[in-house]
């Protein structure tokens, strides 16, 4: 894992306005006068720019690069890339650079703009993460009742973020009409929190069976610790073994969408990690999700001891907890799922997942919601029905009238009765029934 030296860096978002942006440098050179300023790109917008800085500020070092990778650190950079995804692969050109301040536009991928989905393995240090992204300035929206609004953080399900996904996939899909295409997942960001699987066994069994914490608390609570620990490794009649619970979130870690994120790097030395290694997470989800700010400042707030469901926070517990019958049951499973999370049962206590350096600088990508070129229903009642189709909600009720919207031309479909949201096109349906 990387380890940084100078890791004062900074990510400044602001509106697309030529005088906010100096204004910004002016800041930026306040509080760091030793840094050049260097301003990505060399087309005429950009050595305009450099003349304006120049002229401005005289004794500073100013000058355009091609290419962000020529940047060494020590810097002010400004960036003028105004569309969210060419902004996203620049600004993840300087995941490693240090002592850096970026001035970039607000776009929209800005996490105002768009909704996060958050998913995470019970006990992976589900608090830590909905800590830092609240941190980040997300509303803790939770439960999507209808679309998504931007700026909040959701669930995929329900209230809780622990969604497998075969849960997903195969079980919501199968419920949903149209097999739940209409679902914004393919095109939001979504973050997934993993942890090593022998420490999350060890947070189980110091934790499902108090009173209050699980509906299945009574199946737990008349064992001793060590007992629990041996069930919950391998519970063969209710539970699942280890591997079945955790061994269900795999696949959320392939999906292009979505980034992984460990417990191990985010917990920082307070939990038995380091600081620096949490400053890059932080500073790479700060790039992908276009969020501004100081990631040491982030990085503190997500440590929660207060958390309702805190135990100890910290990497290896199961190296103080776990006996020779339980390390005999943890090895008799199969052990794929430890090296799908990049573990190994003999890693030192505060090892970082294999992976994790890859997820750090993976660049998600999303797909296009409603792109399909047959129209689907997505909400009927006895007295209407809302189709969406290309990316539209059409509401149809008796007074409305209905229509065959993939026979239509598009002139004629443009003069229908139509909405950009769900909550929209309910409204046109219920004043039209």
């Amino acid at each position: 894992m990387t380890t940084l030296t100078n890791p004062d860096r900074e990510l400044v978002l602001i509106e697309p306005e030529p005088t906010r942006f100096l204004a910004a440098v002016g800041a930026a050179l306040e509080e760091h006068p030793t840094r050049a300023a260097r301003i990505v790109g060399t087309d005429d917008r950009a050595k305009n720019f450099v003349d304006v800085v120049t002229l401005r500020y005289p004794e500073v070092d100013v000058a355009t690069i091609a290419d962000a990778a020529q940047l060494s650190g020590n810097a002010i950079v400004l960036v003028f890339e105004t569309e969210g995804e060419a902004l996203q692969k620049v600004l993840m050109s300087f995941v490693d650079a240090e002592g850096v301040t970026i001035i970039a536009p607000v776009t929209d991928w800005h996490y105002t703009r768009r909704p996060l989905y958050l998913i995470t393995i019970p006990k992976a240090g589900t608090h830590l993460l909905y800590g830092l992204v609240e941190a980040f300035g997300y509303r803790r929206d939770v439960a999507t009742e209808g679309e998504p609004r931007p700026g909040g953080w959701y669930c995929l399900e329900y209230t809780n973020s622990h969604t497998t996904a075969r849960d997903f996939f195969v079980d919501f899909v199968r419920r949903q009409p149209h097999g739940g295409r209409d679902h914004p997942f393919p095109q939001t960001p979504t973050l997934f929190m993993y942890r090593n699987p022998l420490d999350i066994v060890v947070s189980e069994a110091n934790y499902y069976h108090k009173d209050g914490n699980t509906l299945f608390a009574p199946y737990l609570a008349g064992f001793e610790f060590d007992e629990r620990l041996l069930r919950l490794i391998d519970d063969k009649q209710t539970l699942g073994s280890l591997r079945d619970r955790v061994g269900a979130f795999t696949a959320w870690m392939d999906c292009v969408n979505v980034v992984p994120l460990s417990f191990e790097e985010i917990v920082g030395a307070q939990g038995g990690g380091s600081d620096a290694v949490q400053n890059a997470l932080v500073w790479s989800l700060q790039l992908k999700l276009q969020v501004p700010g100081k990631p040491a400042a982030f990085a503190q707030k997500a440590f929660d001891p207060s958390s309702p469901t805190f135990e100890s926070g910290q990497i290896g517990r199961h190296r103080e907890l776990f006996t020779a019958e339980s390390w005999d049951a943890f090895k008799r499973l199969s052990q794929d799922f430890m090296a799908d999370y990049g573990y190994g049962a003999d890693d030192p206590p505060a090892a970082m997942p294999r992976h994790a350096e890859r997820f750090r600088y993976k660049l998600p990508k999303y797909l296009e919601l409603g792109s399909a070129d047959a129209p689907f229903v997505v909400e009927q009642a006895g007295t209407y029905a809302i189709y969406k189709y290309r990316g539209r909600y059409f509401p149809f009720t008796a007074k409305i009238g209905s229509v065959d919207l993939e026979r239509m031309d598009d002139e004629s479909r443009e003069k229908l009765v139509w909405a950009p949201t769900l909550e929209m096109a309910r409204l046109i349906a219920f004043q039209n029934v």
